[in-house]
């Protein structure tokens, strides 16, 4: 079964929320995903993908990854994205480039998560170097 989780990026204090909640006026707690479900301008919602990298750290939307390949020491950094109904990585972000489902990887490349486009943008300034 798919598990749904959400993180949320704060604008006005520029960092990362995971598993958010909110009270009601009773200071009852909610979470955010039983409660509201979108965007809007102080916050963006980024959903996990139910992808792991190879160290077991959970993948979401606007993460950065470095996928790479035991065959030839190749590697290239992309970024999640949800795209069509699924979640993809979107290669060449810089070109808008095209997107393929994180599942397609064949069985010797390897994911590893190394940032995410909030508070890494820099990953992505020296891609493939």
């Amino acid at each position: 079964m798919r598990e749904i989780k959400f993180r949320i990026w704060c604008n006005s204090l520029k960092r990362m929320i995971y598993n958010p909640y909110i009270k009601d006026i009773t200071e009852q707690r909610y979470q955010i995903n039983d409660y509201f479900n979108g965007k809007n301008n102080k916050f963006t919602w980024m959903i996990y993908s139910n992808v792991k990298d190879q160290n077991g750290k959970e993948l979401y939307e606007g993460d950065i990854i470095k996928i790479y390949s035991n065959i030839n020491n190749f590697y290239e950094i992309s970024i999640v994205i949800f795209y069509k109904g699924s979640f993809n990585y979107l290669k060449n972000p810089e070109f808008y480039g095209i997107s393929f489902p994180l599942n397609s990887l064949p069985s010797y490349c390897f994911i590893e998560l190394i940032g995410n486009i909030y508070e890494n943008t820099k990953l992505l300034e020296n891609k493939n170097e």
